[in-house]
């Protein structure tokens, strides 16, 4: 289900389209000037979101395109069974079964945190990033918090011992 139409050459790079029914994420749009009788015509190479399926359509410059409703949501992963992952919304905390996007793979373990995509109700886990561990945050907070109150601790003494020698 689109949201919004966008005519072909005003379609960008790294823009979303849906293209034979399939939601992609646009590589290239080649925009030939107008011809003596005609319209502008684009080439747009798009590669499919959910299939990873190379496309490449030439359409005239004012055909319009769908552009998909895409929801990127953040997520905790419970486990891992095969091409499947159960993960639990991190806003919601509602748990479901999700595809593992092939590019990701061998990153996905349990207890990580990840970005899964909600396209047009199709939910797919398209991104993992260890720096949202919440344990490892945690600690280099705590670190750091230590450090800083080392390094004011520092500061008050230098300003006391200076307050004294000019008393």
């Amino acid at each position: 289900m689109a949201y919004k139409l966008i005519n072909a050459h005003d379609v960008k790079e790294g823009s979303s389209i849906i293209i034979e029914n399939a939601p992609c994420i646009v590589r290239g749009n080649d925009i030939s000037k107008s011809g003596k009788h005609g319209a502008s015509k684009c080439r747009i190479e798009a590669v499919g979101i959910l299939d990873d399926k190379k496309r490449i359509v030439a359409v005239p410059g004012h055909e319009r395109f769908d552009v998909p409703l895409i929801e990127k949501k953040r997520c905790q992963i419970l486990s891992v069974a095969g091409d499947k992952a159960s993960i639990m919304d991190s806003d919601s905390f509602e748990t479901f079964d999700i595809a593992i996007d092939e590019e990701i793979k061998n990153e996905v373990q349990e207890g990580k945190q990840g970005e899964y995509w909600d396209i047009d109700g199709v939910k797919v886990l398209k991104r993992i990033n260890s720096s949202w561990d919440l344990s490892v945050n945690w600690e280099k907070m705590r670190r750091e918090h230590k450090l800083m109150q080392k390094q004011l601790k520092n500061k008050n003494n230098q300003l006391n011992s200076n307050k004294n020698k000019f008393n």
